[in-house]
């Protein structure tokens, strides 16, 4: 069943029932780490937890 609202809704018209596409979660990625003066290259799994 599709949730009503989305937590991370989309950019189209600011719809909350439309969710984020994958594009605009490596977007922000890549902002937020030009933003924190990060030069490495980040991407949406580099926020993964790694319990070692």
């Amino acid at each position: 069943m599709k949730p009503k609202t989305y937590l991370f809704p989309g950019t189209v018209h600011c719809r909350a029932d439309v969710p984020i596409t994958p594009n605009m979660v490596w977007l922000a990625c890549r902002q937020a780490a030009q933003a924190a003066g990060i030069d490495k290259r980040i991407h949406p799994h580099s926020l993964r937890v790694h319990n070692e």
